[in-house]
């Protein structure tokens, strides 16, 4: 999920992005939801807040979670690179 924190009127402003499974890559829905979303973001000075989760099949006990965590991370980092391609400042994500 990505929120940007506060806009001009107070209010948070965010969106989801599904991965297909298994996966960190953007696909072409995911893409297009961000570009949906960056009038936005554009040109603001407010935080952007990544977030990301991935659903681990509850019947393997034997999962790594460090697998699921490497996960979230590259799907952040996915969803950030794509937005500073697109013109929004790296500083502004956290």
């Amino acid at each position: 999920s990505l929120a940007m924190l506060q806009n001009q009127k107070g209010l948070s402003v965010g969106a989801s992005v599904t991965f297909p499974e298994n996966s960190a890559a953007l696909d072409d829905q995911g893409r297009e939801r961000l570009k949906d979303i960056l009038p936005l973001l554009i040109g603001k000075k407010t935080k952007i807040e990544l977030r990301a989760h991935v659903i681990r099949n509850t019947q393997d006990d034997k999962a790594d979670p460090v697998v699921a965590w490497k996960m979230c991370y590259d799907r952040c980092l996915a969803v950030m690179d794509f937005l500073a391609q697109q013109g929004i400042d790296p500083e502004r994500f956290r």
